[in-house]
């Protein structure tokens, strides 16, 4: 299994990579082009319809330093995230004895985020297989989802609807 500085490394993206997708597309590239994204994407589909594609794009763009939809790849920002080094992105994954997301995976994110952005305009959560974090842990989530620290994007990767709670998903915008 990858160590998670390699999985940090392979979470460069563009939108040209995403095959079909393109009404999500379209209100990703506005969003990111006008430096005006939602604070929260829950993006969803079955295993291997793109959703990590489409998120590796969208924290890609709004990390990157060059004004535009998507991100250039040239710029030190991406050349930093290519590398696992930006410290604007926080990817959660399950893990652990019950291969889940874990209220205290939840809390650790909360506390990094309440500190200053170090660099960028935005800082990323990536939250991978949310639909495995059970209910303690995404009523953990929702304060930050209700009140997220400025500059703060949230992207939640999930198989269906149903795995998560009402009052996360009401806070997120579904693609």
């Amino acid at each position: 299994p990858m160590s998670e500085e390699e999985e940090i490394a392979q979470l460069f993206g563009q939108f040209s990579e995403v095959l079909g997708h393109s009404r999500a597309l379209a209100a990703l590239r506005r969003a990111t082009a006008a430096r005006k994204p939602h604070h929260a994407y829950l993006l969803l589909g079955p295993r291997g319809v793109g959703k990590m594609t489409v998120a590796r794009a969208l924290l890609s763009a709004l990390l990157c330093e060059e004004p535009g939809a998507d991100a250039c790849g040239r710029c030190a920002a991406c050349h930093k995230l290519r590398g696992s080094a930006h410290t604007g992105i926080h990817f959660v994954r399950p893990g652990g004895k019950s291969d889940s997301i874990t209220v205290e995976q939840i809390a650790e994110i909360q506390r990094q985020l309440s500190y200053r952005r170090l660099e960028g305009d935005f800082r990323v959560v990536l939250i991978d297989d949310a639909g495995s974090m059970n209910e303690s842990a995404q009523n953990k989530l929702l304060k930050t989802l209700e009140e997220p620290p400025e500059g703060t994007v949230m992207i939640l990767c999930a198989l269906h609807p149903g795995q998560l709670l009402q009052t996360v998903r009401s806070r997120c915008q579904k693609l």
